[in-house]
């Protein structure tokens, strides 16, 4: 079973998921950025950030 049809087995995800999807074609919900915009966004993030708020370079306490 693949991630897709995982999500759909479950009646909750299958209705958030269906409605993601027809959002997007809708074109809601979207964020428009471009390359350079992106890299601009990256130069700015501190270099000990990470999307899980750790990294490992971190040494423990």
């Amino acid at each position: 079973m693949d991630t897709t049809e995982y999500l759909l087995s479950n009646p909750n995800n299958r209705e958030h998921l269906l409605a993601s999807i027809a959002q997007t074609r809708e074109g809601k919900n979207l964020i428009h950025k471009t390359v350079a915009e992106l890299e601009a966004m990256s130069s700015q993030v501190p270099p000990s950030s990470s999307p899980t708020g750790s990294t490992s370079k971190e040494q423990p306490e």
